[in-house]
């Protein structure tokens, strides 16, 4: 049974950097597509989960293992995310950079302009109904991991995303 979060943090706490090396694979392509979320930019996606895991080994001293460790790198992420986008201040290319398979032209069309129109809703969200559409459908959290990641009750989280979805949808419909 492979260790916990938790119990991989102590061990490189310790020095052990086997440990924080299987953190970083385990959270690799979660940081990279949460990023992706909030910024809507690969590249600099990227680049921000790299700080994000040189945040956390920084501050591996600090690390307190009462708490889980993926609310706290979430809140690393989240605030490398809302830095990045204050400084770039510009619009972002919300295409999918996906190669589609399928050869029919009129698919391709069909399905991007639903993916786009997808993007641009979720663009449009506040960025409190964002971030919880993207922890629920793009990262996958249950509720409860949503509120102790948010920090915030279990009722409220399923409010939230209620009246998220609600707007997305309405939104989407509009675009298409």
């Amino acid at each position: 049974m492979p260790d916990s979060d938790e119990k991989l943090m102590l061990r490189a706490k310790e020095g052990d950097m086997a440990a924080f090396e299987l953190l970083v694979k385990r959270y690799m392509k979660k940081a990279y597509f949460l990023l992706l979320g909030f910024t809507g930019d690969p590249e600099g996606s990227l680049d921000l989960s790299q700080e994000g895991f040189v945040k956390v080994f920084k501050s591996l001293k600090r690390f307190n293992p009462q708490y889980r460790f993926y609310p706290w790198f979430y809140k690393i992420l989240k605030n490398l995310a809302l830095n990045h986008l204050r400084s770039r201040k510009r619009e972002t290319d919300i295409s999918n950079p996906i190669p589609d398979s399928s050869y029919n032209p009129e698919i391709i069309r069909e399905r991007n302009e639903r993916k786009d129109a997808v993007w641009k809703a979720i663009w449009e969200l506040d960025p409190g109904e964002r971030e919880i559409i993207i922890l629920k459908h793009f990262q996958g959290l249950s509720y409860k991991e949503i509120a102790q990641t948010l920090d915030r009750p279990l009722g409220t989280v399923m409010s939230r995303l209620f009246y998220a979805r609600k707007k997305l949808k309405e939104k989407v419909e509009r675009w298409l």
